[in-house]
């Protein structure tokens, strides 16, 4: 769904379960409306101002990565349907 948003030396990486919906078809990670995803990088210190999803490629800037575990599906949690493999790694 989305791509990697990694590269060497990264201080922390969240890996999520999968993009979620709205993150999948605006092409934006934690797009959801009331996701508190960049709040939180900046409330606690980890970014210097809120960063909007689309600024998500900034986070490497901050030695901060994403990704997801399910790359082939979007929606909730409860939606996902994981391969034997996915769920295994």
């Amino acid at each position: 769904m989305l791509p990697d948003v990694v590269v060497e030396n990264l201080k922390i990486v969240f890996c999520g379960t999968a993009a979620g919906k709205r993150s999948a078809k605006l092409e934006l990670y934690y797009a959801g409306i009331g996701n508190k995803f960049w709040n939180i990088l900046f409330r606690t210190g980890l970014t210097p101002r809120q960063l909007l999803p689309i600024d998500y490629l900034e986070l490497l800037e901050y030695k901060i990565g994403l990704t997801d575990l399910e790359k082939k599906q979007s929606g909730g949690d409860k939606d996902i349907a994981f391969s034997n493999q996915a769920s295994q790694t």
